[in-house]
């Protein structure tokens, strides 16, 4: 078979700022043009980014610096800062089975399916201790320093921290519905609608107004509390120095469904769908950003908001912690004190991280940059045309470092430090301006201010890569930071890299020296000191970038910064800040990127494209593609139309030239098919599930460019597409092959699917009647749909007006599928339906199922060519199926 590429501030520690921004380099499997697709940040250490946000979300939390979310399938995803683990999802026990998460300052809480809680995190006042017995918990509510769980029988139990009598929960202890936490102080809310409060109440925060009734929500805030009445309004109490207490701005204090309140700002979500934020906003976090449409939960942090949307995504403002979407077509990455910038392929400069000093407010126009660089709390960006611009330092700095000097022209490389900024001009000479207590803004000693080539910036001091190979130093030298190189000739390096107290440089034979500070190791490198291609500098911790694709980190590890993430490969450009570290993954050899968003709503095509991105000359490369019915993760009994020709696979037109017009199509496991439509040669193959034995894969694999258009069935309302790649010698024996790319997923909503609140699981909106009607209108028209089936539809709506739950309409979407569609294919698994016998020998190819291995290590497994598939055995003939679409001898 020929191989081708598919379509188808924080202020409680000093830190620092390092210095030059890593463009992508020419590593195996990248691309570096500009306007090429180069790939997704990736960070680890005091701060988790690159966390995809953008499908399967059920629920939201929102504490100090990090966040929580909470996906459809039970797992927790948690990214931000990570100073106490707070962000490392759950200790002791698999990440499966949540049902709730809470956040709070410091730590998280899970709420488990079997009643139990999983707390991590800060833990110095003991609010990770859950108290036995930990079962029959029902809610839970973190705080800063003490946390909640509610009881099935409506008590509240509380621990942590007690200074304030937080923990002592007023009697009677029932009949509580829900709970939440401030802090230093708790809520509760009765089934009688009225809120009992208890702990610190320095601003009021736990004196309620009267009357204390009717309340079906409540939220607490660090001195402010909000609770939500029957009637759609809220009322709020405790510090207003912000406004946070007077809801809402600019409408009616109507059409409320819950709340939620932050540090200093309060959120409320409207029943249309909308967001309503109001208090503190220094960091934007009450600008929620457009369309202000469609979600069904929030959460309020210190400085940061959350809110999910009826499709399963979570979008985040404010003081972000997060790589902003989508998390692709960047090309370099720089890392600060606590903030990053993304250079994108298209010349635009992502920013996320504390904001404090507007150090991510990128200014405009945000297009023409050709490189970045993020200080302490300023950043800059260079432009196509040699200008800089400089942002960040807001009215507190005294050093000047966003003044860029006169004339700011023929600029080819910048640097940021703690207070100081350098930058190379095109004649090789260094302009530096900013903080110079220590000299750092002098360059250079000794020697003429020309030939160089790169510069980086460290804490005090800066670095100048001379045209041949040397590098020279100046600025703060407390530790010989500035006096390169130890032990050897100052010949032959590359490039260089800063950090606080020390220095690296890079040689042409792939090795790093380090010198100056080394309390944490930072200037030893690790073994083999061989092979490295490019180099970052953090506080008192280094990265180094192999050939490879894979990372080397060394030095300070008090919060996980030298932890590569796996899988370590695929990376073409690294950073490193104060205590954490930045990757940048390029979509290498197999690896998959979609053509269209994540969470494409594509009605009319019900399509998706993808393509694998391959070197000139790829690899022999198989492609899976699985769809699930997120309606039925369980499959039903679904029609087989047509049955696919397993024969075509290997006939003539599968070894042309034009191959990839008629060779694509997928028959997968049980609760999996694809369609595959091919437009160029106009073949079509469909395959639903099959699911009477166990099933093979069949493979796509390709040599031409292009993306691949892949049709989903139209009886898969809302669908979970993942897409692989495995070597091809994997075919037909994909479950012990290693050589299989990390899976790509998405999410669509299908042309089947009813209003926007409808994409299981549930969401909070309670759909009526209406939406059923919606469903089956929409059914009724899908082609196929038999006239006989259209007039027995009817019957099957509920009265109007009546409630109903997803599950009503589950049912409908069900019966209209049965009718829509005449059985024929496989049998149910499990069914009663009685199969007929087999077709027996010599039936037509159309009936032929795949081959399998007789023989050898794969004995029993699906094969096509003997050699590749069959290893000590051979390719057997292929079997029939029966009526029912088994395979039989």
């Amino acid at each position: 078979m020929s191989s081708h590429s598919f379509n188808a501030k924080r202020c409680m520690a000093p830190i620092l700022a390092l210095g030059l921004a890593l463009i992508a380099a020419n590593v195996p499997g990248g691309e570096n043009a500009r306007g090429q697709l180069q790939g997704s940040v990736v960070g680890w250490g005091i701060q988790v980014v690159g966390v995809d946000l953008t499908q399967g979300f059920a629920a939201v939390a929102a504490g100090g610096t990090h966040s929580l979310g909470l996906k459809s399938d039970g797992s927790i995803v948690a990214w931000g800062y990570n100073d106490y683990g707070q962000t490392n999802p759950p200790p002791g026990g698999p990440n499966s089975g949540f049902v709730a998460v809470a956040a709070g300052v410091f730590n998280s809480l899970g709420l488990k399916a079997d009643g139990s809680i999983v707390a991590w995190g800060y833990n110095l006042g003991g609010q990770t201790n859950v108290p036995a017995p930990n079962a029959d918990f029902i809610g839970i509510a973190a705080g800063w320093d003490h946390s909640l769980g509610l009881k099935a029988d409506g008590s509240i139990v509380a621990w942590g921290y007690n200074d304030f009598g937080q923990t002592t929960v007023p009697a009677p202890n029932t009949g509580f519905v829900a709970v939440a936490a401030g802090w230093s102080y708790s809520l509760g809310l009765k089934s009688d609608g009225s809120i009992v409060a208890w702990g610190r109440n320095n601003y009021g925060q736990t004196t309620v107004p009267a009357p204390n009734s009717g309340f079906v929500g409540v939220a607490g805030g660090t001195y402010h509390s909000l609770g939500l009445k029957a009637d759609g309004s809220i009322v709020a109490w405790g510090w207003n120095d912000y406004g946070q207490t007077n809801p809402p701005p600019g409408g009616p204090n109507t059409g409320f469904v819950t709340v939620a309140a932050g540090m200093f700002h309060s959120l409320g979500l409207k029943a249309d769908g909308s967001i309503v934020g109001w208090g503190h906003n220094l960091y934007g976090q009450n600008n929620v950003p457009e369309p202000n449409a469609g979600f069904i939960a929030i959460a309020a942090g210190d400085y940061h908001s959350l809110g999910l949307k009826t499709d399963g995504s979570i979008v985040e403002w404010g003081s972000i912690t997060n790589v902003p979407a989508p998390n692709t077509g960047f090309e370099g990455v720089s890392d600060g004190g606590y903030h990053s910038l993304g250079l994108k392929s298209d010349g635009s400069i992502v920013a996320w991280g504390d904001n404090y000093y507007g150090q991510t407010n990128v200014p405009a126009p945000n297009s023409g940059f050709v490189g970045i660089a993020a200080g302490q709390y300023h950043s800059l960006g260079l432009k196509a045309g040699g200008s800089i611009v400089a942002w960040g330092c807001g009215d507190w700095s005294d050093y000047s470092e966003c003044n860029v000097p006169a004339p700011n022209t023929d600029f080819v490389a910048i640097a940021a430090g703690e207070y100081h900024s350098l930058g190379l001009k095109s004649d090789g000479s260094i302009v530096a301006w900013g903080d110079n207590i220590y000299g750092q803004t002098n360059p250079p000693p000794g020697g003429p201010n020309s030939g160089f080539v790169a510069v980086v910036a460290g804490g005090f001091h800066s670095l100048g890569l001379k045209a041949d190979g040397s590098i020279v130093a100046w600025g703060d030298n407390s530790y010989g930071q500035t006096n390169p190189p130890p032990g050897g000739p100052n010949t032959g390096f590359v490039t260089v890299a800063a950090g606080r107290l020390h220095s690296l440089g890079l040689k042409a034979d792939g090795s790093i020296v380090g010198w100056g500070h080394n309390l944490y190791g930072q200037n030893n490198v690790a073994e083999p000191n061989t092979g490295f291609i490019a180099i970052a500098a953090g506080d008192y911790h280094n990265l180094g970038l192999k050939g490879d694709g894979s990372i080397v980190a060394w030095g300070r590890n008090n919060f996980g910064q030298t932890n590569v993430p796996a899988p370590n490969t695929g990376f073409v450009a690294i950073a490193a800040g104060d205590e954490d570290s930045l990757g940048l993954v390029t979509l290498t050899r197999g690896n998959i990127r979609w053509e269209v968003s994540p969470t494409s709503a594509n009605r009319t095509s019900r399509s998706l494209q993808f393509s694998v991105m391959m070197p000139a000359t790829p690899p022999e490369v198989a492609i899976k593609v699985t769809m699930i019915d997120l309606q039925h993760p369980i499959p039903l009994n679904l029609p087989q139309f047509p049955p696919p020709d397993f024969s075509a696979f290997e006939s003539a037109t599968c070894t042309a030239s034009g191959e990839m017009n008629g060779c694509a199509r997928w028959v997968g496991k049980p609760g999996t098919f694809l369609e595959n439509q091919d437009a160029a040669g106009g073949a079509t193959y469909k395959a639903a599930r099959l699911q009477c034995t166990p099933f093979y894969y069949d493979w796509i694999t390709e040599t031409a460019s292009g993306p691949i258009t892949v049709v989903g069935a139209e009886i898969a309302p809302s669908s979970e597409y993942s897409v692989q790649t495995y070597g091809a010698s994997c075919m037909g024996a994909e479950d012990g092959c290693t050589a299989v790319s990390p899976a790509v997923t998405m999410y669509t909503r299908r042309s089947g699917d009813a209003a926007p609140n409808f994409n299981p699981p549930a969401t909070t909106g309670q759909p009526d009647a209406l939406d059923v009607a919606a469903v089956v209108t929409k059914l009724k028209n899908l082609p196929g749909a038999l006239a006989k089936a259209i007039t027995q539809l009817q019957p099957n709506l509920p009265e109007l007006n009546a409630n109903v739950n997803a599950l009503d309409i589950v049912a409908v979407v069900d019966a209209v599928k049965q009718r829509a569609y005449a059985f024929s294919g496989p049998c149910a698994c499990p069914s009663a339906v009685t199969c007929g016998g087999a077709c027996g020998t010599g039936c037509p190819s159309p009936n032929m199922c795949v081959k399998t291995c007789t023989g050898g290590t794969n004995d029993g497994k699906p094969c096509i060519d003997s050699a590749r598939h069959c290893p000590g055995g051979t390719c057997g003939t292929p079997l029939c199926r029966d009526s029912c679409g088994r395979c039989t001898p």
